[in-house]
């Protein structure tokens, strides 16, 4: 059966659990959209269907995703926005997660206006995060994050 099909274009990753280990691998991205563009390996984690996801590497390693703190890929492996063509805000943050770990970079958001602080957005925002750095995105798990220091005011991009 279709829907059960493992999907095949694997992304290549480095992953952070909630007990300290780091893992490198590669964790397989979601079929083509309905639109004809790859599937985004952010909305793979935050599909609420499916609770655990196989990491490829030497040997297949399935990681429930409430265990991950972070999953860090390649700036060109994915685009991290999803909302390419609509005005977004970006606010440069530093993020400090469970365990110490600390990471900076840009979060892009799209809200209402009378609803357009970061605040607002982490309160609603999906279990992953895309968090946009210089060489890399970073998939963010919310449960995860200590603290959000807003770095610089919100600019508007489109």
């Amino acid at each position: 059966m279709k829907m059960f099909r493992t999907p095949r274009r694997v992304v290549p990753v480095r992953v952070l659990l909630d007990d300290g280990r780091k893992l490198e691998g590669g964790l397989y991205a979601p079929g083509a959209r309905a639109d004809g563009t790859p599937g985004r390996l952010v909305d793979r984690l935050n599909d609420d269907t499916e609770e655990f996801l196989p990491l490829a590497g030497r040997y297949e390693t399935l990681l429930n995703k409430a265990c991950i703190i972070s999953v860090e890929l390649a700036a060109g492996e994915e685009r991290a926005e999803g909302i390419e063509n609509e005005v977004a805000r970006e606010q440069r943050v530093e993020i400090a997660l469970i365990g110490g770990a600390t990471l900076s970079g840009w979060i892009r958001f799209l809200m209402p206006e009378e609803r357009g602080r970061l605040l607002d957005y982490l309160n609603v925002a999906p279990r992953f995060i895309p968090v946009i750095g210089e060489n890399r995105v970073t998939l963010v798990h919310r449960r995860f994050i200590v603290s959000v220091e807003e770095l610089s005011g919100l600019s508007t991009i489109k």
